[in-house]
């Protein structure tokens, strides 16, 4: 039997509470490096964004290096690799250490740290499947994986096995979203294919907040105080699906590592340790909106008319994400009502419908795929991967949203916008991501 600690988060023992029960201690001594692999998928410096669900808490980092520090082990890092924007050499991880003030536990504990993006990248093929692996995290002699409790919109869950898709490079990140004929959801198999090149010795689901809607920090955030631990990484997401409210047979991601390394996918081999309880009534959370009619988004909900765009599929990566929430939220929030008949494509799938007056190509992918489509009458494209800030702003240009901060300003500041709905809440603690 597969053994899975479930807690309760109630305070900064809770973690320590929670290891006991799997006897992790017992694994640890001084002798070990021991990294750590968060989930920090997103940094802003000049704004508040939503948080909560979307990034590991500073508080359980914390929490995990002081238990690291108890229990002998005083070889500590972080690695991590968050996708920089492009036009620019600032590290984004190097500003989240910063902004969450995780250089604290460097200069208490020795910890360090390591962006994955500087680093050099060892080649694996896996069933075909060509990977770059983060040549440090060979280094390691205990890898703790420490996810957000998550849904995901293609992958429905995004939890630890998922979470290992920040150890690759850009260019393995950008192919996992690839069209295949033979595949219905590549993405999923994929991801499928990393336990089998990193073992994770512990995860660690932190669920201090979920998220609906995920991944990003459009989603919906929640205050859910659980805590999930195991040193099977399959047991792990099984039982954080069940949390979030998903049988794991139904998410391709943990489907398929199960198939591969011929285990079970369900709870029938896990024991369950701790508050049993949180297995109960679950409220489950949804992945993803309900798609209007034939795919597109229905931006008449928000009174506008004269926009559209298809729902997202698999084969948007990260890096197009970003500027197109930036995009649909500024048209949500703006002003003006009625636009010139516009199409919005996006990822490897969409084609022109050949009917708007104008269509705008969100991406690298998109920008190649279509830019000489017969059926677009006037092409507005928004290059690079990730966008560069300056083909943002030609697009907001171009919209004309009639934003209430002018388009300079959104590029930077539409996240806070996002917060309006945590702002008036006490359950949602920021103090747990600044230590």
């Amino acid at each position: 039997m597969y053994q899975v600690a479930v807690n309760r988060y109630e305070d900064e023992y809770s973690l320590k509470n929670t290891l006991d029960l799997l006897n992790v201690s017992k694994d640890l001594h001084s002798n070990l490096k021991v990294f750590i692999k968060p989930n920090f998928a997103f940094w802003l410096d000049k704004t508040d964004f939503p948080k909560f669900g979307v990034i590991t808490t500073a508080q359980i980092i914390e929490d995990l290096v002081v238990y690291l520090s108890e229990s002998g082990v005083t070889d500590i890092t972080v690695i991590e690799g968050i996708v920089n924007e492009q036009g620019t050499e600032d590290s984004m991880l190097k500003s989240l250490i910063y902004g969450m003030n995780l250089i604290k536990l460097s200069n208490k504990y020795g910890v360090k740290f390591i962006d994955v993006n500087e680093g050099k990248f060892r080649k694996v093929n896996v069933d075909g499947i060509n990977i770059n692996i983060s040549e440090d995290i060979y280094d390691a002699d205990y890898i703790i994986n420490l996810p957000v409790l998550k849904t995901h919109r293609f992958c429905k869950t995004s939890l630890g096995i998922k979470n290992l898709k920040g150890l690759i490079d850009i260019r393995s990140r950008q192919s996992f979203h690839a069209i295949k004929k033979n595949h219905k959801n590549y993405l999923s198999h994929a991801i499928s294919k990393l336990p089998e090149i990193i073992k994770s010795d512990l995860v660690i689901i932190d669920g201090i907040y979920s998220l609906e809607y995920g991944s990003t920090f459009s989603g919906k955030g929640y205050r859910s105080n659980m805590l999930i631990a195991s040193k099977d990484i399959i047991s792990a997401d099984v039982v954080g699906s069940k949390l979030l409210g998903y049988e794991a047979k139904d998410i391709p991601v943990i489907k398929e590592t199960a198939d591969a390394l011929k285990r079970k996918c369900d709870l029938s081999d896990i024991e369950i340790l701790g508050d049993k309880l949180l297995l109960e009534n679950i409220n489950p959370l949804r992945y993803a909106a309900d798609k209007g009619d034939k795919g597109y988004v229905n931006f008449r909900l928000f009174r506008k008319r004269g926009i559209r765009t298809y729902s997202t599929d698999e084969s948007i990566c990260t890096y197009c994400c970003a500027p197109l929430i930036c995009i649909l939220t500024g048209i949500i929030n703006g002003k003006r009502r009625v636009y010139d008949d516009v199409e919005i494509l996006f990822g490897k799938h969409a084609e022109p419908s050949g009917e708007c007056r104008h269509t705008i190509l969100v991406g690298g992918c998109q920008v190649r795929k279509n830019k000489n489509n017969k059926n677009i009458k006037n092409c507005i494209t928004l290059k690079g991967c990730p966008a560069e800030t300056k083909n943002l702003l030609e697009v907001l240009d171009f919209l004309d949203m009639q934003l209430p901060v002018s388009n300079e300003e959104w590029i930077t500041y539409y996240p806070e916008f996002l917060m309006k709905k945590y702002n008036n809440s006490d359950i949602f603690d920021r103090s747990h991501f600044y230590l």
